[in-house]
């Protein structure tokens, strides 16, 4: 296992994230006219949620962007990615992990182990599936703070990903939803569990009405 450091977004600068062309300048533009408006990333209901990128979101995915990066340049097959907000964990994690793996069809790309939607497994039991296919119909989950994902498809992620203009879950989301190979755990059956930044309220990737604070600089 390995921890790698985040990136911090109150070290990062607008300008310099699109001269890199890690982020897009219609990113840019969209989170400068949001947050001068004071519009929130989460707000009390969805046609008044914002989509903009904040600093907090672009450190957050240039985070997931460092992971896919380190399993590229590595040996292995696959790995586990958990972000640092994960708050549960089922009962015997690496045995309900090993089913899963085992579930999971040769040339899968990724697998969600939980979602903003459902709950962990419950004690003593174990996972059964099946698992979702999430390439019907053009869907896609929210949240990526525990996914497994092939050496393949990291690689995919960094060259079709970046420059990004949506968080990094709805950007890995969409293009997800174009493929086959990408799967979730049942709503029922996760591994991990984390809560809703709605309810944690413990980020700075989204923002919320009342705690909007100027962050872009041009």
């Amino acid at each position: 296992m390995e921890r790698l450091p985040a990136v911090d977004g109150h070290t990062l600068s607008w300008p310099q994230l699109v001269a890199d062309r890690l982020f897009s300048m219609r990113a840019f533009v969209a989170a400068t006219k949001a947050e001068a408006e004071k519009r929130a990333t989460i707000g009390p209901s969805p046609e008044l949620c914002s989509p903009h990128l904040t600093l907090g979101g672009c450190g957050c995915a240039l985070s997931h962007r460092r992971a896919w990066q380190r399993l590229v340049d590595s040996q292995r097959s696959w790995a586990l990615i958990l972000e640092d907000d994960v708050a549960k964990m089922c009962e015997d994690f690496d045995g309900e992990l090993d089913r899963v793996l085992e579930d999971l069809p040769e040339g899968w790309k990724l697998c969600y182990l939980g979602f903003h939607t459902g709950s962990l497994l419950p004690r003593g039991a174990h996972f059964r599936g099946p698992l979702i296919r999430l390439d019907e119909g053009g869907a896609w989950l929210a949240g990526l703070w525990a996914y497994l994902i092939s050496r393949p498809w990291a690689q995919t992620l960094l060259e079709r990903t970046f420059p990004m203009d949506v968080q990094v879950d709805t950007a890995v989301g969409l293009l997800g939803a174009e493929e086959k190979g990408i799967y979730a755990v049942p709503p029922n059956e996760f591994l991990l569990f984390s809560p809703t930044t709605e309810r944690s309220r413990d980020t700075d990737v989204q923002t919320f009405p009342g705690r909007v604070r100027p962050k872009c600089d041009g």
